[in-house]
């Protein structure tokens, strides 16, 4: 319940597990801006693995009304996949030449 306290952005909450028995779990972690409030104290870090999970990229696409934010996201996709492509072509040339 501490814990839960310490966080300024609402992330954790009580498990009730029965018996008396109680835990914290992270309920929000998207709340998490990585502000490191949870483990500032004696003996918090010890208790707590605060971490980013490598490859995972949350963002969020907003549309006035125009277009569907789905389709925002493959068109940026497409101009993405093709820049990727003239990269590539750039970089063999380039290698090509040596």
């Amino acid at each position: 319940e501490e814990l839960v306290k310490k966080c300024p952005m609402d992330v954790f909450d009580i498990e009730d597990l029965g018996g008396g028995q109680k835990r914290a779990v992270a309920k929000y972690p998207r709340n998490c801006s990585m502000c490191r409030e949870c483990i500032r104290g004696e003996g918090w870090e010890e208790r707590i693995r605060l971490q980013r999970v490598r490859n995972h990229f949350i963002f969020s696409v907003e549309s006035v009304g125009q277009y569907k934010a789905r389709d925002i996201v493959v068109e940026a996709l497409k101009v993405l996949k093709g820049k990727a492509q003239k990269m590539m072509a750039d970089l063999k040339k380039t290698f090509k030449k040596k």
